[in-house]
């Protein structure tokens, strides 16, 4: 499978809702040979290796907040999931990721498994590929206290993200309304905790929005 014809697969898989775009993506696969379905898990991970950089690593941990190896390699999967425009664009610039929609998961695990579970489908056996092994990422590491500076315009663009989470969320809203004037310890943990579960990032901003009465 060429490089055009995978992102051909993947561009027709983008919905507004990644369960959507899980739904897509396997009627696309399906309606492929067991041989195409392939061929389409070696283009993905060709894709990831790609992907695999300490700049794009940098733009991640400022998105998230932080980013583990297991982490970057799903927002590797959220990267292939927007489609070539912003993936290309990812890669020339990191910093073009603050054009695009930081809200939600910036995370996507599912979408890897999804050929594998149409082969499975069609053939009762589990895929099985020939990868090579796997480089160190290419670049120079970033360093975690500067990192943000490096990406200033990602950096707003997480941080809008964030607020915007808590401006809309409506469990949020509620134990804002219920909280009162008075935030106190245990309302901001809670608060933070269910701001987590709802874009599944930590925020190191936690008091930035507070009304704080001492």
């Amino acid at each position: 499978m060429t490089a055009d014809e995978f992102w051909k697969i993947i561009d027709k898989s983008i919905d507004e809702t990644p369960e959507g775009q899980l739904d897509k993506l396997q009627t696309l696969l399906a309606a492929q040979d067991p041989s195409s379905v392939l061929a389409f898990q070696t283009a993905y991970f060709v894709q990831l290796d790609r992907a695999y950089r300490w700049d794009l690593w940098g733009a991640a941990f400022v998105i998230n907040g932080g980013c583990s190896d297991d982490g970057f390699d799903y927002f590797c999967d959220w990267l292939i999931s927007k489609g070539q425009g912003v993936f290309d664009a990812a890669l020339a610039n990191p910093e073009s990721l603050a054009s695009v929609d930081l809200s939600g998961d910036v995370a996507f695990e599912g979408f890897r498994y999804v050929a594998y579970e149409v082969y499975l489908e069609q053939t009762g056996k589990e895929m099985v590929l020939d990868l090579p092994p796997r480089h160190d990422p290419v670049g120079e590491p970033f360093d975690e206290d500067t990192v943000e500076d490096r990406f200033p315009r990602l950096a707003d663009a997480a941080h809008e993200a964030e607020m915007h989470a808590r401006k809309h969320d409506r469990e949020v809203r509620a134990l804002q309304a219920a909280s009162g004037p008075v935030f106190t310890a245990e309302n901001e943990r809670i608060f933070d905790e269910r701001l987590q579960s709802f874009i599944g990032k930590p925020f190191p901003f936690s008091g930035a929005i507070h009304n704080h009465v001492t």
